[in-house]
């Protein structure tokens, strides 16, 4: 469902929609070029004591360009070619904002449900040491210490409350919601076990990255651009017709043609057109490097993590056994400590890892999500 929202109303994903349209746009108006353009006309002209008026209409074609029209049409194509790229890029980056949130927000509640949990037992202990502590076994800082962790217990309950609201806020954000009070999350997000992934696969999936097909379409946008800049130096043929009618009177009666055939072939323009053939070259060459700057940083970036995914993958399972575990020594230790059988150091280091694991579960069901999320987005995917 929130999927289905964040397509529906998220605004930063409606712009990229946009930008979208606005360059399909453009690479339809790039056709014109190569179509006639048709005007009218009306005018008088003043002469002594005569009037002229005018009324006719102007067709010009171009015939030849210096290929500048075929140059700017190819432009809008591989623009409106950046533009889907940029909107996959916005749905990997949303993906990875919406499923970090959704999982950071069902994590803060499950903390919030184990705070309460901690301040029960906490509370339970207290009364177990108080008891000790009045029959002489215990002594009085152990009474502190137990007073210490059940507010230290509560303090964690707010800190977890806050962090639903804060989680809440960011994920109307991304729904594009104003409504984050009203907001109740169902279900869970699990991360899938992470494949093998072989050297040679990542330096394939660099080759079909969006950012690497982005920095390829630059490249040719910029050949593009070097052959705009040559168009300035060929001529420019086009073919002009007007047909109209021009008279002493109105509505002029006399009708008048001509059609024309004309060659532009320019001379010399202040040595502006030298400059933007350099500069034009100029950029190439930049954005030819960047190409592979970029090559590069994409396959660190999906290394790097690739690598964080597996790893927290598997610290998932080591929490889950070593919690396993601290539950079992808990239950033991208590009753041990109860029957006077166990110091309080003893049994407070067992309590204390016990909920320090129960804790460190749940951070790592949350970190191992997150960590598939920046996998899926550093491959420009995503659950959009």
């Amino acid at each position: 469902k929130c999927v289905t929202l964040v397509v529906q109303n998220n605004p930063e994903l409606r712009t990229a929609i946009q930008n979208l349209k606005s360059a399909q746009d453009i690479t339809n108006q790039s056709i014109s070029y190569f179509l006639p353009h048709i005007s009218s006309q009306v005018g008088l002209k003043k002469e002594n004591t005569a009037n002229t008026y005018t009324v006719g209409l102007t067709g010009t074609q171009s015939i030849f360009s210096g290929l500048q029209d075929w140059s700017k049409k190819n432009q809008a194509e591989l623009n409106q070619k950046i533009a889907e790229i940029s909107l996959l890029k916005t749905k990997s980056k949303l993906s990875f904002e919406l499923k970090s949130v959704f999982k950071g927000l069902e994590t803060a509640q499950k903390l919030e449900a184990l705070a309460e949990q901690i301040i029960i037992v906490r509370k339970d202990n207290l009364k177990l040491i108080e008891l000790s502590y009045e029959g002489g076994r215990e002594n009085k800082g152990s009474l502190l210490l137990a007073k210490a962790y059940t507010e230290e217990a509560k303090l964690e309950e707010i800190s977890a409350k806050n962090a639903i609201q804060i989680n809440k806020i960011s994920l109307a954000k991304i729904l594009g919601s104003n409504d984050n009070e009203s907001i109740q999350i169902q279900g869970t997000i699990h991360a899938k076990p992470p494949s093998t992934i072989k050297v040679d696969d990542l330096k394939e999936s660099v080759l079909h990255h969006p950012e690497y097909e982005e920095a390829l379409l630059k490249l040719r946008l910029a050949e593009e651009g070097i052959r705009e800049a040559w168009s300035a130096f060929l001529p420019n043929l086009n073919l002009t017709a007007n047909y109209g009618n021009k008279g002493e009177s109105w509505f002029p009666n006399k009708s008048t043609w001509s059609v024309e055939l004309g060659l532009t072939l320019p001379l010399f323009q202040g040595g502006k057109d030298y400059y933007h053939l350099q500069s034009a070259k100029n950029q190439f060459f930049a954005i030819e490097y960047q190409l592979e700057i970029t090559k590069r940083e994409l396959y660190l970036k999906l290394k790097e993590s690739f690598a964080q995914y597996t790893e927290a993958f598997q610290k998932l399972k080591v929490d889950q056994t070593f919690l396993e575990a601290a539950k079992v020594r808990a239950k033991i230790a208590k009753n041990k400590y109860g029957n006077g059988l166990l110091s309080f150091e003893d049994w407070d280091k067992i309590e204390n890892d016990l909920i320090k694991r129960e804790k460190g579960l749940i951070e790592s069901a949350n970190d191992v999500v997150i960590k598939e999320a920046a996998w899926e987005q550093a491959q420009g995917k995503g659950i959009l």
